[in-house]
Order: C-alpha cells, then sequence, then structure tokens
C-alpha cells in the first residue's frame, strides 16, 4: 500500500474545518489519552467478538439510532463468523481521532472519527497478518462509547482500505480441498462450484510446480466479487492502468504508510485472487493462469511485480513493452511453467472500460 499524505485530514476541504479533538473539546470531558483507551476498549470487545463468535458482543458496542447500519452489523458479523480467522484484531492510532463538523452534527459533540488498523490472519493460508487501514465513528452515547459508522471517512482511507469482501457486505465461504473461496452471501450456490474450480487448477499447477516450504504452500484464498462494482471496490489500491480484469492475483500486506509515518516497508503475507461476478465467467485456464502466479509468488517478487491481471471478455494481443497490466512476459521468472499449463507468453487479455 502507498503513503497517503493527509488521509483523513482531507476533509479539511470537505467540511471546511477539521480539528484534532483535545482534552475538554469532544465534549467527553476526557483527556486525549483516556478517550483513545477507551476507543480501544470498544474495538477489542469486536475483535474478541469475532474470535469468540459472540453476536451479542460484537452488537454490544454498535450504536442502535440508524436501524440500517444495525443490520449491516449483524450482517457483517455472520460472515465473520464463517470464516477460519487465525487472529483478528483492530488497533486504534495513538492521536489520530478527528472531531468533524458533518459527524458531530449528526451525532452529537463526542463523535469522533478514528483512524484504525485492521488486521486478520486465515488460519492455513497467510503467513502472517494481513493489514488494512479502516476509519470508525464512534461516540458516547447514554454513558458508553458506541460505533455509528464504518464509511465517513472512506474516501479518504489509503488505497486498499475497508476493501476487504466482508466490510462491503454479508460474505459466504465455500472450502475446497486446496482452497478457501470468500463471497457474497447471495451468490451461495455459486461458490462450492467455483472452489471445485479452483481445486482442479491448483493440483493443475501442482503437477508442474509442486507445492513445498520453499516454493509455495498449494492453497489459495479467492475473492468473488458479485458484480463489477464490488471487484472495483475490493481492488481499491491496485494498479491496473485503466483496466478492469475478470480475474487477478494480488498480494497482501502485513502493513502499510499512513500519515506519511516512516514504517518499515511492509512484507507480503499472503495471496488473494480476485475474480468478477462470483467466477460464473472464470474459465479454467485462467483459474490455472492467476494460481500460477500464487505459485511463483516469490519468483515474482524477485521482479518486482507487485500485480498480476488478466481478463477474458475481449482480448488483443500485444507484446510485453505494449502492455503494463499484463506480466506474462518473456522476462518472467518461469515462461516454461506458463508453457506447461498451456498459457502464452506474451498474450495481453486486459479488458478496457
Amino acid at each position: 500500500m502507498l503513503a497517503v499524505a493527509g488521509a483523513l485530514v482531507a476533509l479539511l476541504v470537505v467540511n471546511t474545518v477539521v480539528e484534532v479533538a483535545g482534552a475538554g473539546d469532544d465534549g467527553s470531558g476526557l483527556p486525549p489519552g483516556a478517550r483513545d483507551a477507551a476507543v480501544q476498549r470498544l474495538l477489542d470487545v469486536r475483535a474478541r467478538a469475532v474470535l469468540t463468535h459472540d453476536e451479542a458482543a460484537w452488537m454490544s458496542v454498535v450504536g442502535t439510532d440508524d436501524a440500517s447500519f444495525v443490520e449491516r452489523q449483524r450482517a457483517q458479523f455472520r460472515g465473520l463468523d464463517r470464516l477460519p480467522f487465525q487472529t483478528f484484531a483492530y488497533r486504534a492510532l495513538p492521536g489520530r481521532s478527528y472531531t468533524v463538523p458533518g459527524t458531530t452534527r449528526r451525532w452529537g459533540p463526542t463523535a469522533t472519527v478514528a483512524a484504525v488498523v485492521a488486521t486478520h490472519r486465515l488460519r492455513g493460508y497467510d503467513e502472517g497478518d494481513v493489514a488494512e487501514a479502516v476509519a470508525l465513528t464512534i461516540a458516547r452515547v447514554d454513558g458508553g462509547w458506541r460505533l455509528l459508522s464504518d464509511t465517513d471517512a472512506d474516501a479518504f482511507l489509503p488505497p486498499g482500505g475497508h476493501s476487504a469482501p466482508w466490510d462491503l457486505g454479508e460474505v459466504q465461504v465455500a472450502t475446497g480441498r486446496h482452497s478457501l473461496v470468500v463471497g457474497d452471501a447471495g451468490d451461495d450456490e455459486a461458490l462450492p462450484a467455483l472452489a471445485r474450480r479452483a481445486d482442479q487448477a491448483v493440483e493443475a499447477v501442482e503437477r508442474v510446480w509442486p507445492a513445498g516450504p520453499s516454493t509455495w504452500p498449494g492453497r489459495v484464498v479467492v475473492y468473488a466479487a458479485h458484480d463489477s462494482q464490488t471487484m472495483e471496490r475490493m481492488l481499491r489500491g491496485t494498479d491496473l492502468g485503466g483496466a478492469q480484469p475478470l480475474a487477478i492475483a494480488y498480494p497482501v500486506l502485513d502493513g502499510f504508510t499512513w500519515f506519511d509515518t516512516p514504517t518499515l516497508a511492509p512484507a507480503e503475507v499472503g495471496s488473494r485472487i480476485a475474480v468478477d461476478a462470483a467466477g460464473a465467467d472464470v474459465d479454467p485456464s485462467t483459474l490455472r493462469h492467476e494460481i500460477t502466479h500464487v505459485a511463483t509468488q516469490r519468483q515474482q517478487r524477485r521482479a518486482h511485480r507487485p500485480g498480476w491481471s488478466r481478463g477474458s471478455r475481449s482480448t488483443r494481443r500485444c507484446g510485453p513493452r505494449r502492455c503494463r497490466r499484463c506480466w506474462r512476459t518473456r522476462t518472467s521468472p518461469t515462461p516454461s511453467l506458463y508453457e506447461s499449463i498451456g498459457e502464452g507468453t506474451s498474450r495481453c487479455t486486459c479488458r478496457r472500460r
């Protein structure tokens, strides 16, 4: 993920003025450190609720004034409860809570937009904790702190922020022999078939690129977008140069830089394959191709190729110098691997908008 100068501070332009809440100026009477601690306690309740499958605890810190938000939170928990999390956590960034006129007018003087790092690790698939940025609106209601919105500052998040499938709606899960497919709950009948096709593709790749400690784990996570709009949202921050692929493999990272805070370079801790239209239009060769990118991720990393896309609805031939969105080039570290699974090494199949 890329550094974003200002991030939430960009709300200055939208809301005329933004102030970092200080002691006594947020209506709570709490100094910033105490307020930050209260926000973190709320976040800890949510994280524990996911890991302990406790919907009542999850909902206990959700404000009840907005009925649609309450229902979205229930739906989000149902989806989260189906996922095999090894870890799941939220961490509020100290001193990064903001009072914004738009939110205080709606929710009262204690409302604050908190910059939060959400992390998760899928058991058996991720080598470390995957991180994403979220911004949560929290206020003191009836003597306790409550979550009131999770979208007020989405437009100002770093690339990839608040874009996991479970952030976008209720998800359903299908588990294969070598795959975990996460998709919209409304596509639950299509997901098992996609998991079977992903399993077959993994086995095809394994025949020429065996799984192992020094190569790849032989398992994949597939995010099945319900439609093109969901696909676009899930791929926020992925540089596709204007193309919208039907499928793309991309790495997930353990960190990012926010507010231009100096950090160590984020490390890749896993991979995801996103497919459009719940995978209905994704043929077996496309899945094999994307899984090949996952299998060769370590080699691709050495060549500094951060994302690999594949489309199928309309295709055009082009050489590697003409298309920066297609990474199957003659400089690929494993061109013979693509050939062995029936793929070319210089065909671009990106779909332009």
